[in-house]
């Protein structure tokens, strides 16, 4: 038995994996029941969604029961868990494990079990499949990424950002920017530390920072 797993960065129509024999397919993204039919014609066997094999919320009642193992142990002075705050970056990947260990669980010991490309769930099914996993090599496609596209992206920023940038790039030991570097005037009101590097993370962290407002 030869299972397919579709990556959800590569195009299901296009790639190496096209033109061979496969008795199964499995689609790693969301791409819908009228995608999966349209696949299952050009690949020649049945291809299911990842999300088929689901038992209704258990699979999110196991990443709950994951996530509660955590509680209590970042707790600030405030009272604020921050592995409540933050469990939900890894909500998506323990979930896909879990969706990952059922479908090994569930092939006869000879399936074989070829991915499109490797990375996290490769590295998730090697754990319970060993040798059994295999990742097609895809070609590389060639970059059109030129000077001239880097050059109209650095026109969008600015001046601050790029030499932000640059530095990350080149000068990461401060080596550099410690030179120009301003302390900032000492103030005697409270502040909060918002240790976040995602956007989003930010945006909810400024807001409990605002909700409970420090004198």
């Amino acid at each position: 038995m030869r299972l397919l797993l579709l990556h959800p960065e590569d195009a299901p129509l296009s790639g190496p994996w096209v033109g061979q024999v496969w008795d199964v397919a499995f689609d790693l993204g969301r791409g819908g029941s009228a995608a999966c039919e349209r696949w299952s014609r050009a690949l020649a066997c049945p291809v299911n969604s990842i999300d088929g094999i689901r038992d209704g919320y258990a699979e999110i009642h196991e990443v709950r029961e994951l996530l509660q193992l955590g509680l209590g142990y970042l707790v600030d002075r405030e009272g604020l868990d921050w592995w409540e705050l933050t469990a939900i970056l890894i909500h998506h990947q323990l979930e896909s494990l879990i969706l990952l260990r059922k479908l090994a669980r569930s092939l006869p010991p000879e399936a074989e079990v070829w991915l499109t490309r490797d990375g996290f769930e490769a590295d998730a099914l090697r754990l319970s499949l060993g040798e059994r996993v295999h990742v097609i090599a895809s070609p590389v496609a060639p970059s059109r990424r030129g000077l001239r596209h880097y050059t109209n992206r650095l026109r969008r920023l600015p001046v601050s950002q790029v030499l932000q940038i640059l530095g990350d790039k080149y000068d990461l030991g401060y080596r550099v920017r410690r030179h120009f570097y301003q302390r900032p005037r000492p103030s005697k009101r409270s502040l909060v530390l918002l240790p976040s590097s995602y956007v989003n993370m930010s945006l909810t962290a400024v807001a409990f920072a605002c909700r409970y407002r420090l004198p």
